[in-house]
């Protein structure tokens, strides 16, 4: 995407949760209790600079704009500090983690290294894998050693219940994409159709304007159906 793009982009989607804002204003989207669609500040340029040289990362651009032009996390309401959506400002499901909050969804912090996982992930290469964390004594360390080749150069984003988790690619072919993935590995990751977090983000909120009643392009949950 050109600059011009993001910006226009950028500029689309701030609109947009005002208008989602609005139209849900009873928070009934999933997730909305917990963010009410707020957001806070932008960031300065310089704190994404230190970040990526701490980590030897380079951020993707459309993910960079969304810090420094639309903003990051999210004063009201104030959860439990405990609670890991505490902070979190208006985004899919339970909302999108403030900056740097969280590095790794195992145990390790494993950003530079280039991610392993790919769409449509076989499923027998999956079943080898648990075969692998299965192994009678497996060590800690080696237990490890797995976890980070599945969750290796993924920023995670935010939460969405139970063992989800919503992600970034860092590295390799499929930079900027976002991933679902689920912590106890009980499936494999799932790559959503969308080709950055913007486009992604704003299919949500498109989501989000529609309403309940109708169908969403979004790849993912917005309303839980009505019992």
């Amino acid at each position: 995407m050109t600059d011009k793009s993001i910006k226009a982009q950028c500029e689309r989607i701030s609109a947009k949760l005002t208008t989602a804002k609005r139209i849900d204003s009873n928070n009934s989207a999933f997730g909305a209790s917990t963010h009410h669609y707020g957001i806070d500040g932008k960031l300065p340029q310089n704190e994404l600079d230190e970040f990526e040289a701490t980590h030897s990362i380079v951020l993707p651009d459309e993910y960079k704009a969304f810090l420094t032009k639309i903003g990051n996390g999210n004063k009201t309401p104030q959860l439990s500090e405990k609670h890991m959506t505490n902070g979190c400002c208006a985004g899919p499901y339970y909302g999108l983690f403030p900056f740097g909050k969280y590095l790794s969804i195992g145990d390790n912090v494993v950003l530079s290294k280039t991610p392993t996982i790919v769409p449509n992930y076989p499923v027998e290469d999956w079943e080898k894998i648990l075969d692998r964390l299965d192994e009678p004594n497996i060590s800690d360390e080696k237990f490890d050693a797995i976890e980070d080749e599945i969750f290796s150069g993924i920023l995670p984003l935010g939460h969405q219940g139970c063992t989800g988790w919503q992600g970034l690619i860092l590295l390799g072919k499929y930079v900027g994409r976002i991933v679902y993935l689920d912590e106890d590995l009980n499936s494999p990751p799932f790559f959503t159709k969308y080709d950055n977090f913007l486009d992604w983000y704003e299919s949500w909120l498109d989501g989000v304007i529609t309403g309940p009643n109708e169908t969403s392009d979004f790849e993912g949950t917005i309303y839980l159906a009505s019992s």
